[in-house]
């Protein structure tokens, strides 16, 4: 790791509407079933992960000795783990992360909002957060922020909050062990979008062969999430967060589309209304986590059912000419 000397200051780019939906849209997308996801249809390319290493003082931070798998063509993928045990480690691990940013990595984290003042849920309510991190500077990590007023805020967090945020996060594999995934864009990356596959993957959104993926499965999500606040209980708000993550990377294809000449505007247009709809839904559920009024389970199921319906007939339209 010393090959790379360390700078106050790095930033990498945030790339064209496709890879940045790979990077910072498409990844947290946690709803549907991991086979489905493996097999294309949220991403235009996807490598599987695999952690071999069971015992946690055989964790690794020597970037020399990460895993490392070759996707397709858009990246190369890795996940490297992090032992922590007291403080000392914790910087250690923040050393190593901002050495594989400085070596163009973007980083892929999970870490827990509550510990971190900007945000909108600091000491509200538990919201884990999937987040890339792009840079950072001698006091802060740059992050791609959280939600708010339908948009995703960039902003940064200050090495103490990031590290105490990564270490309370209490979901992870292997205890005491913080874990990242690592991805680097490949130079002859094909930015044109594959049209054919594209609309498979869209084919196998709109008619699922089973109840338990595609659009089944966001439906059947958020009828749980409808039963969750009917009985006043807790439900995955990051879950419903990624919900509408979804629709904008979904609406980011469907521009990139419109302007290749794939799809007209107007559908591109539409869909925008599919997602301010999931937006008005995800305002919902914070609002019930917020005042715990059971009233808005209703309103959530009908909005739900009304928007999956609508979004059919747009991507229809689509796929068929």
């Amino acid at each position: 790791m010393n090959e790379i000397q360390q700078t106050d200051s790095v930033v990498l780019p945030i790339y064209d509407p496709m890879i940045k939906a790979y990077l910072h849209i498409g990844m947290p997308f946690s709803i549907l079933p991991s086979r489905h996801i493996e097999s294309g249809w949220v991403y235009q390319t996807y490598a599987q992960m695999v952690y071999h290493r069971e015992d946690p003082e055989d964790a690794f931070l020597d970037f020399e000795n990460s895993i490392f798998w070759e996707d397709e063509d858009v990246f190369t993928k890795g996940f490297i783990a992090f032992p922590v045990k007291n403080k000392n480690d914790k910087w250690k691990m923040l050393e190593g992360l901002k050495w594989l940013i400085k070596a163009g990595y973007y980083i892929y984290a999970d870490w827990d909002e509550y510990y971190v003042p900007e945000t909108p849920f600091y000491k509200r309510h538990f919201f884990r957060h999937y987040c890339l991190i792009y840079g950072y500077d001698k006091d802060h990590i740059y992050t791609e922020g959280y939600l708010e007023d339908g948009h995703w805020h960039r902003f940064q967090i200050t090495q103490e909050e990031f590290v105490q945020a990564l270490l309370e996060n209490d979901d992870r594999d292997v205890k005491g062990v913080i874990s990242v995934n690592t991805y680097r864009p490949r130079e002859n990356f094909n930015k044109r979008f594959e049209w054919k596959k594209g609309k498979t993957e869209i084919q196998n959104y709109l008619y699922p062969k089973d109840e338990v993926h595609g659009r089944h499965a966001i439906h059947a999500f958020f009828d749980d999430v409808c039963s969750a606040i009917e009985r006043g209980g807790e439900f995955p708000i990051q879950s419903v967060s990624i919900a509408y993550e979804h629709k904008i990377m979904m609406l980011e294809r469907i521009r990139f589309l419109s302007e290749e000449k794939i799809c007209s505007k107007e559908i591109a247009d539409q869909y925008e209304l599919i997602k301010k709809g999931f937006y008005t839904i995800l305002c919902g559920c914070m609002k019930y986590k917020v005042t715990g009024k059971t009233a808005w389970a209703d309103r959530i199921k009908t909005k739900t059912e009304d928007l999956l319906i609508t979004e059919k007939v747009i991507l229809e339209r689509m796929v068929n000419g």
